[in-house]
């Protein structure tokens, strides 16, 4: 990250040059603090895939933008073999689960048959019980049959599930900003396949000082940069609250709302802030310089005062505080010599 400080250059809070019938009066002087940063993504995803298997497809290249078909494809024989044959076992076991519950509808038939015949002495309790029996035992089979078809059943959202992980996709509208494979290439669970990222919005890291903080934060919740030369509206995305020891600054990251070209990393964002000085700001018109003393006159008690002048912008001096001057203390102009 650069960061440029013009520490003689100086914005004024109040216009810089009177105007006819102004009071000549003392303002607060700040100090032009100009930081730059660059462009980068907003989020950074690195693919992998969680299936092994052989690419057959790889829909991007670095640079493209995502769109709705996956970024790579990996070959589907195998799964689809196991698919299959799951959807057979489930079709047979529909089979199997039919079969048993007409047998069951024929046992029930049966034992209230045998059991009427029973009640009516007309039976033995021997044939009544074995009948019974028979029913029970289909009953218990066709519920494990039910069993048997959850079971398939979950096996097969396994492995559709699994399918799907063969198709390696990420957001529509987000970049290619790298690739590592080729169709015909074997990759195993976790390979680096790419890499995408998302420049909307795009994001500009900055390291700042507590004062320069302080002045954005005091920004209302959109400010102006300029981004690549063109002026942007921005904000603050977040602030880290750790303090960096050795560059006494906190890490920051401005996010960018309205940047009206390609969005990409790496283009130049300035960002100018007017931080107070703790100088004043009088005309030029107050203070003189004979002897190479400058002085400034206060009007209400017509005292003259040596000043100490930090720097100059415009029609204005900075100067030094002291004890006598106040912000809004009216001077008496007694022109510049």
């Amino acid at each position: 990250m650069k960061r440029i400080l013009s520490l003689m250059a100086f914005c004024l809070v109040l216009p810089s040059s009177l105007k006819a019938g102004e009071p000549c009066v003392v303002e607060t002087a700040s100090r032009l603090v100009t930081l730059t940063g660059y462009t980068r993504s907003n989020t950074v995803v690195n693919l992998t895939p969680e299936v092994a298997g052989r690419v057959v497809k790889v829909n991007y290249e670095i640079g493209d933008i995502l769109g709705k078909r996956p970024f790579i494809e990996i070959d589907t024989t195998f799964i689809d073999y196991r698919i299959k044959a799951t959807r057979l076992s489930l079709d047979k076991l529909d089979g199997n689960r039919a079969k048993a519950l007409s047998n069951v509808g024929y046992l029930e038939k049966e034992f209230n048959r045998i059991d009427r015949l029973h009640k009516e002495d007309r039976e033995t309790g021997v044939k009544r019980d074995a009948a019974l029996e028979s029913l029970t035992q289909a009953r218990l089979d066709l519920e494990l049959l039910a069993v048997e078809k959850q079971a398939l059943a979950n096996t097969l959202a396994e492995q559709l599930e699994t399918r799907k992980r063969h198709f390696i996709s990420a957001p529509q509208g987000w970049v290619v900003t790298g690739k590592g494979v080729e169709p015909g290439d074997t990759v195993a669970v976790g390979t680096p396949l790419g890499k995408v990222a998302d420049f909307s919005p795009m994001v500009v890291p900055l390291a700042v000082s507590s004062p320069e903080l302080a002045a954005l934060q005091n920004l209302s919740k959109g400010f102006e940069v300029m981004v690549g030369g063109v002026p942007c509206r921005a904000s603050l995305n977040w602030i880290n609250p750790v303090f960096n020891e050795t560059t006494r600054k906190l890490a920051m990251e401005l996010k960018i709302e309205d940047y009206p070209a390609m969005e990409r990393g790496g283009i130049q964002c300035v960002l100018s802030l007017c931080l107070d000085t703790g100088g004043f700001s009088v005309p030029k018109s107050a203070l003189t310089n004979r002897f190479d003393t400058p002085r400034i006159t206060l009007a209400d008690t017509g005292e003259t005062i040596n000043v100490v002048v930090l720097g100059e912008t415009g029609n204005r001096y900075i100067i030094a505080p002291g004890d006598k001057i106040r912000i809004g203390a009216v001077l008496i102009e007694n022109g510049h010599s």
